[in-house]
C-alpha cells in the first residue's frame, strides 16, 4: 500500500534540532516513508500540559509505503530509536511523531485516530501543514487550514525560525 501522509515531529528534551534533523535523514535512507517536502522549523509554546521548555516542530509530507497503522507503528519505533521515554502523559519528549493524516482515510480505534484530533485545534500543527500544503483540506469537516487556524483562541506561541532549513 501506498499513502500521500503527513506528520508532526517534535523535541523538547535534548539536542532537538539535531535530533529532527537525524530523523529527516533517517526516513531519506531507509525509504519507507518517502519524504516530499519538510516545513520549516518552529519553535513552539507547549499545550494542554504543565509548565516544560519550549517545542521544536516540523511537519513533513511524503509517502508511506506500508499502511496506516504500520506506519505508525514504525513512526513509534523511530520515538524509542532517538530515546524518547513515555514516562508522565504529555512530559518532555527527545521525539514526537504524529501522524496527521492518510490519503483521506477517516480511522478511529483505540491506537489510531485519523486525521490526528490535533489538526483541529493546535497552531503548532497547523501552520507548519500551511506552509507545505495550504490547499489540504480535512476529510471529516472539509475545512481549509486557514478556517482550522480563524476557529483558534489564545495566544499560544509559534515562532518560525528562519534559520534553519530541512532539505
Amino acid at each position: 500500500m501506498n499513502g500521500f501522509c503527513a506528520i508532526s515531529l517534535g523535541s523538547n528534551d535534548g539536542n532537538s534540532k539535531e535530533i529532527l534533523s537525524k530523523v529527516i535523514e533517517l526516513f531519506k535512507k531507509d525509504k519507507i516513508f518517502r519524504v516530499e517536502k519538510v516545513s520549516s522549523l518552529y519553535f513552539t509554546e507547549p499545550v494542554e500540559t504543565f509548565p516544560q521548555p519550549y517545542f521544536y516542530n516540523i511537519v513533513a509530507i511524503g509517502n508511506s509505503f506500508f499502511d496506516p497503522f504500520e506506519t505508525l507503528k514504525y513512526f513509534l519505533s523511530l520515538e524509542n530509536v532517538f530515546g524518547r521515554v513515555r514516562s508522565k502523559r504529555k512530559g518532555k519528549r527527545t521525539l514526537d511523531i504524529d501522524l496527521l493524516f492518510y490519503k483521506e482515510s477517516i480511522i478511529k480505534t483505540d491506537v489510531l485516530t485519523l486525521p490526528h484530533p490535533s489538526l483541529l485545534s493546535r497552531k503548532c500543527v497547523l501552520i507548519p501543514l500551511k506552509e507545505i500544503s495550504p490547499r489540504w483540506k480535512h476529510p471529516q469537516t472539509g475545512s481549509t487550514i486557514d478556517q482550522l487556524l480563524s476557529r483558534l483562541n489564545g495566544a499560544l506561541k509559534v515562532i518560525k525560525l528562519e534559520e534553519t532549513i530541512f532539505s
